[in-house]
């Protein structure tokens, strides 16, 4: 499952996909996450839907939330 996360963010980040077309994908695959067992991608999908809200809020700007992304793919996937 963080192997499929990456993609996505990879995606967003790249231009592929929008910010709604990421968290839809974060929502209809968050069950699956949960139940893989795998704790790097739980967490990382839990601080990817607590970025996605605080973007949705204003109170992150996309600009940050792609900085983040970019540091959160870096640290977990290495």
């Amino acid at each position: 499952m963080l192997r499929e996360i990456v993609r996505q963010t990879e995606a967003y980040l790249l231009g592929r996909c929008s910010t709604q077309e990421l968290e839809g994908w974060l929502i209809a695959n968050l069950d699956m996450i949960l139940r893989s067992g795998d704790a790097w991608a739980i967490k990382l999908a839990n601080e990817l839907d607590a970025d996605l809200m605080e973007l949705g809020e204003g109170l992150m700007s996309e600009d940050e939330f792609n900085g983040k992304l970019k540091e959160m793919r870096l640290a977990k996937v290495e």
